[in-house]
């Protein structure tokens, strides 16, 4: 199909200006003008004929360059969907895996008590409310564990699987007076718990201590206990 334009091209030239002009009896031209206006018009069909051809062949290299581009669209789309797959794949295995090694923190045995301690030997004195609870890992280690709440902060470097401890506050002052004014209206006392797992990953959880009943310190004989409620 290629060579097809060649050889109509060769017969052409042959057929239309090499047999008149060397093998034929026809009276050839005998002016240069007469030569111009004769080789014009033999080949002008001939440039008309390369001409329709030269179309045809960019329209042929068009449709097949469409079709490559059709067929690069269509890896890159499955490329893309195999890319999807994968990423799912590993946010399933990631999120499994975080899973496995989540901690799991309860908090538990929360109250409070006026104390009132005097330690003459450290040069220490206290007297106020202390508030305490415990917690307990009950999942995997939990690392960089951070308790926060109004005037008040604690840090745990590291709670192993199964493992508690206890934590305690101090208000005294005018963090007392904020203490037992909250407590007096019945509105709970919140506390914001972060802590990280083996991964990295950051847990931010949010709890409430609060009480039924409110007690002054005149009348409190033992540690008050308090309900304990996690929000987020």
């Amino acid at each position: 199909m290629k060579k097809l334009p060649w050889v109509i091209t060769t017969i052409w030239i042959i057929t239309v200006i090499v047999v008149p002009i060397f093998c034929s009896s026809i009276e050839k031209p005998s002016k240069l003008n007469e030569w111009g206006d004769y080789l014009a018009g033999a080949f002008s069909p001939l440039a008309f004929f390369w001409l329709v051809m030269g179309y045809l062949q960019q329209g042929k290299e068009l449709q097949q360059n469409t079709k490559a581009l059709e067929l690069q669209a269509q890896e890159l789309k499955n490329s893309v969907a195999e890319q999807v797959k994968q990423n799912e794949a590993y946010e399933r295995e990631l999120l499994k895996k975080r899973i496995s090694i989540e901690p799991k923190l309860e908090i538990y045995d929360a109250g409070y008590i006026y104390d009132i301690i005097d330690d003459n030997a450290n040069g220490y004195f206290f007297e106020g409310n202390k508030l305490s609870f415990m917690i307990k890992n009950h999942g995997q280690i939990a690392k960089d564990i951070e308790i926060v709440g109004e005037d008040v902060r604690k840090k745990l470097f590291k709670l192993e699987s199964g493992e508690d401890c206890s934590i305690l506050f101090f208000y005294e002052g005018k963090q007392e007076e904020k203490f037992n004014e909250t407590l007096r209206n019945k509105l709970p006392l919140e506390f914001s718990l972060s802590y990280s797992d083996l991964m990295g990953y950051k847990y931010n959880k949010n709890f409430r201590l609060f009480v039924r009943y409110f007690y002054e310190a005149s009348y409190m004989e033992s540690k008050e206990w308090m309900g304990v409620e996690f929000i987020t």
